[in-house]
């Protein structure tokens, strides 16, 4: 069973491990939600340049637009605290680094899984980040 400390939330291995699939799908879904923003976001830029270059009026275009982006960031808000609520620390979205809070030898380290990765294989320190990732070696976990 996880602990919760002082620090938040510690997880065995085998728990990060069970929330592998919720992970990699909150993850996809950041990544779509954050592209549609962007596009939402360019297109808004782009109404608005050629506003200027014509003068023509685009307040009600823009309007909808600027709606379709605070939908899309809002969305990825959501996603971000659904991850946050879970007690995975989202390190880098656009690789799809996280981490996961765990003791080991009565330390406290971080599990760390990059998306595409079929399991998780490596942990590091608090202060290494993912420059010093070790190898899971099973026997020292859960």
């Amino acid at each position: 069973m996880a602990e919760d400390g002082p620090a938040g939330r510690r997880f065995r291995l085998s728990e990060a491990r069970a929330m592998l699939p919720e992970v990699d799908r909150l993850l996809g879904e950041m990544l779509a939600a954050r592209e549609r923003a962007a596009q939402a976001r360019a297109l808004v830029d782009s109404v608005r340049r050629s506003a200027r270059g014509n003068g023509a009026s685009t307040r009600v275009e823009t309007g909808r637009l600027q709606e379709r982006f605070d939908r899309h960031a809002e969305r990825l808000r959501e996603l971000g605290q659904e991850m946050e609520s879970l007690g995975v620390q989202l390190k880098d979205l656009d690789r799809g680094l996280v981490d996961w809070p765990a003791e080991r030898h009565g330390e406290t380290v971080l599990i760390c899984w990059l998306r595409g990765e079929e399991d998780i294989g490596w942990w590091h320190d608090l202060y290494t980040g993912f420059a010093g990732r070790q190898p899971i070696i099973e026997e020292e976990w859960d």
